[in-house]
This record gives C-alpha cells, sequence and structure tokens, in this order.
C-alpha cells in the first residue's frame, strides 16, 4: 500500500454506482475476487496533490499515446515526417523506450523508402569552412 494513502472497500458489482469513487484507484488481488472493490484513498495533502497530478499525467500520457497511434497509421510518403517527428516526441516523453523509437523510424523509411529527419540532417550537403585570415 502507498504511503498516506489508506483502503476502502465497496461491497457490490463493480458498475457505474462504484464509479462514484472518481478520484480513487480500483486495487484488485487474488484476495479480492468476491465483489469487492477496494480503492487507495489518499490522506495527507502530499499524497492528494500526487493523486491529482498522476491523474493529470496519465491524461496527458493516453493523449499523446493515442496521437502516435494515429501518427503511425501512414498511408503517404507526406506523412512519414510528421509520423517519425511524433515517434521522436514520444520517446523524449518517455511514452514509448529510444528503441522502439529507431525500430517504428526503421520500419517506416523501409515501408516508404523516404528519409527520415536525422538522415535528412546528415545527408544534407556541408558549407565549405571559410579560412579567417589573422592580421
Amino acid at each position: 500500500m502507498l504511503q498516506g494513502f489508506c483502503r476502502l472497500s465497496y461491497w457490490g458489482q463493480y458498475t457505474a454506482n462504484a464509479m462514484r469513487f472518481k478520484k480513487l484507484t480500483a486495487v484488485f488481488t487474488e484476495q479480492n475476487k468476491s465483489g469487492t472493490i477496494c480503492f487507495e484513498m489518499p490522506i495527507s495533502n502530499s499524497a492528494k496533490k500526487a493523486l491529482r497530478s498522476a491523474e493529470r499525467k496519465t491524461s496527458l500520457n493516453r493523449y499523446r499515446k493515442a496521437r502516435l497511434k494515429d501518427a503511425l497509421r501512414v498511408t503517404e510518403d507526406k506523412q512519414v515526417n510528421t509520423a517519425v517527428s511524433l515517434i521522436d516526441k514520444a520517446a523524449k516523453w518517455g511514452i514509448i523506450h529510444p528503441n522502439k523509437a529507431a525500430r517504428l523510424k526503421s520500419r517506416l523509411s523501409k515501408k516508404f523508402g523516404s528519409t527520415t529527419t536525422a538522415e535528412a540532417k546528415k545527408s544534407a550537403p556541408k558549407k565549405p569552412k571559410t579560412a579567417i585570415k589573422k592580421k
């Protein structure tokens, strides 16, 4: 059990009436299969704040993951660059592992034969360095 939390039990079926505990998270264990739903409820102020911030982060991560899934349904060459940038952002945000991001970008480039943003930067022609004359 988390520090600063107490356990509440709700007897009955898990229905919409049970969802009135919307600020609470359900805990299911092997002992808890008989229709009892236990919830972890914050007691201290820091635990309440942690629960609020966790809910915000969870909703943001769900939104970002949904955006990533939509971007991966690429059907045209034009959409590849936006998909690659979203894959990079998802790896930066911690939604997917960096190795998975590399794998997804590799598969997209193999499927569409286009260059990704990192490859485009590498293959861009370099500017010649100008020599600075000392007086």
